[in-house]
């Protein structure tokens, strides 16, 4: 195992591996305040950025763009992530008259606290 490793449940992002010592490994997740990263949105592939928290949301997209509840959202930069990983589904759409931009919720097919197992993907090169 090695940072910047991908942990999933059927293929869905759950966390990234962080640091790696000789018997165990600590992970970040998607509930993370503060983990960021672009992702794609919907069949039209809208941009936005995903802030990681108790309540991870997508950021930035651009009102300009229609969003509909039940879009994937799938990884955007490949340096971070790999390509395509998904990461949940639009929940609700919001935004105040004032804002430039949209904000979406997600959804994710599992629950973390009924987590007992996850699938490990090596990364290719390791991440910081």
């Amino acid at each position: 195992m090695a940072v910047g490793d991908i942990l999933s449940v059927n293929g869905v992002l759950v966390g990234q591996v962080s640091e790696v010592f000789n018997r165990y490994a600590v992970a970040r997740t998607v509930f993370e305040p503060g983990w960021e990263f672009p992702v794609y949105i919907g069949n039209s592939l809208t941009r936005g950025l995903f802030n990681g928290g108790a309540e991870p949301k997508i950021t930035l997209i651009s009102r300009a763009q229609r969003l509909s509840v039940g879009d994937v959202v799938i990884s955007a930069d490949p340096t971070l992530l790999m390509p395509g990983l998904a990461i949940g589904s639009v929940t609700q759409v919001t935004g105040g008259d004032s804002s430039p931009f949209w904000e979406a919720f997600l959804s994710f097919p599992y629950s973390v606290s009924d987590l007992r197992q996850v699938e490990v993907f090596l990364s290719s090169s390791p991440q910081p």
